[in-house]
């Protein structure tokens, strides 16, 4: 079974210890800490984003609940498969040799002119059995197409992202600030940012 991803879930951005700040140029988001430049997802890490770490939280947990019942799926459609391999194994038995034997055979002795005669025929039991043959191998094969192609079938994990609400200039500064001043860092980057 393939596991949840880990990119992104991994263990957060701690940081330099320098300033962040975000740079203003329209129609993009570029951040440094100190001189170096980092995503907004490190930029939220390393400044312990609260709303961030919830939200990458849930994803996380989201993915494991989606593994777990992805292997629960797999044990299932594993025990579909056995249950229809031995339900058509069970169905051609009652078909295929239970059924013929349950018959009653009427034999006519031989006459002048006319061969031994041997005549089956079948009752409410054959019926049965015959029937219930048949109705156990195709639910056989329904199980185990089933099972195989529902227990191999990945979950749909949740890759992980930024989320659009908190990927914007004006948050990320918004979170740096605090950051900058608690490490006492300068309020505007000495490389020009603001």
């Amino acid at each position: 079974m393939q596991s949840p991803p880990t990119t992104g879930y991994g263990a957060p951005y701690r940081g330099t210890g320098q300033g962040i700040y975000v740079l203003d140029t329209p129609g993009s988001l570029e951040i440094v800490e100190g001189r170096e430049r980092i995503s907004s997802e490190q930029a939220l890490e390393a400044t312990s984003d609260a709303e961030y770490e919830a939200r990458r939280q849930i994803a996380r947990d989201y993915n494991t609940r989606l593994y777990r019942e992805a292997l629960a799926h797999k044990d299932l459609g594993n025990k579909m498969v056995r249950g229809g391999i031995a339900g058509v194994a069970i169905g051609l038995v009652l078909s295929l040799v239970i059924a013929p034997k349950l018959q009653t055979e009427t034999v006519t002795p031989a006459m002048a002119g006319a061969p031994e005669q041997r005549a089956y025929t079948s009752g409410a039991a054959v019926t049965l059995a015959a029937n219930l043959g048949l109705v156990l191998a195709i639910a056989g094969v329904v199980g185990v197409g089933y099972g195989y192609y529902g227990g191999k079938s990945p979950p749909p994990y949740h890759e992980w992202q930024t989320p659009p609400s908190l990927n914007r200039p004006a948050y990320v500064r918004q979170q740096a600030e605090p950051y900058n001043q608690k490490i006492h860092a300068p309020l505007v980057n000495p490389g020009g940012a603001r």
